[in-house]
């Protein structure tokens, strides 16, 4: 995943404009790291980056109810850390 990052197919999705294609990609990674965030709290950030990527996905497809449930579950663990992904989620979402 290099850096703690999101993997790039997914995030490639979203900046190339497909946030359809972003969302179930990002979906099925979120469920499938899920699982190991209570031993790793480093995965669990991952899996909030997801979120933030997901609800910029939702917004981008319309769906601002979806993309507010997926930038809460983010905001939880994300603003501890001060990341960049809530900034600009905040920017899209308002």
């Amino acid at each position: 995943m290099g850096g703690g990052g999101v993997p790039a197919q997914r995030v490639l999705a979203l900046k190339e404009r497909r946030p359809a294609d972003a969302v179930p990609l990002l979906e099925r990674a979120a469920r499938a790291l899920w699982p190991f965030t209570g031993g790793n709290p480093g995965v669990g950030i991952v899996v909030a980056r997801i979120r933030a990527h997901l609800a910029l996905a939702h917004a981008a497809n319309g769906d601002p109810e979806a993309a507010q449930r997926a930038y809460r579950q983010a905001e939880r663990v994300l603003a501890a850390h001060d990341a960049p992904e809530l900034a600009r989620c905040r920017e899209v979402l308002g």
